[in-house]
């Protein structure tokens, strides 16, 4: 579903710059959940002989504590989980999207709830690069806008690729549109 068929963007207003955040921003939970899949199907491979090690120690002690069957099922559920884990983690960032037109900033996000999130540019008060080692890596940053907006004080937009030319263009844009309209930020 696109901006302009929700009515947002005005015909006068055309769009500078659209982009949607890296995935790398789920590496940590990429990162556990491929682990916990490795695991799982390794327990499941190796399942006899960690059944017959436990089974033998339940014979020294005299108890039967556990079936085949159940570290089967545990397995089998932790697997699931965290395939799901991965899946929800990489919808959640593949369902935001940042566009930039001549007027605003707009911010679509959410999975069952959509949300997009509308900023006039001019009340933009500061704009900040942060570059996190492991996002280097990638090529991609994050900006953080500070602005007099009342419902977001502070956006940022995560995880883009060649962030100081955004970040220029959003720069660029303000100064336009607070000359335009005649407004001067005050602290």
């Amino acid at each position: 579903m696109s901006y302009r068929s929700l009515s947002q963007v005005n015909d006068d207003e055309e769009v500078l710059w659209s982009e949607k955040p890296s995935q790398i921003l789920n590496l940590k939970s990429f990162f556990i959940s491929s682990l916990s899949m490795i695991i799982s199907l390794y327990v499941v491979v190796h399942i006899k002989d960690i059944y017959d090690k436990i089974r033998s120690y339940q014979k020294q002690i005299g108890i039967e504590i556990i079936d085949i069957e159940v570290i089967f099922y545990f397995i089998a559920i932790i697997f699931f989980i965290s395939v799901f884990y991965m899946f929800s983690s990489w919808l959640r960032v593949y369902m935001i999207e940042y566009k930039l037109t001549t007027d605003r900033l707009f911010k679509k996000h959410g999975i069952f709830k959509q949300e997009i999130d509308e900023l006039e540019l001019y009340r933009i008060k500061d704009y900040t690069i942060i570059s996190p080692f492991i996002s280097r890596l990638f090529s991609v940053a994050n900006i953080r806008l500070d602005t007099s907006d009342k419902s977001h004080s502070v956006l940022y937009l995560m995880a883009i690729k060649d962030t100081e030319r955004v970040n220029q263009t959003i720069r660029k844009q303000v100064e336009i549109l607070r000359s335009r309209k005649g407004v001067r930020e005050i602290d």
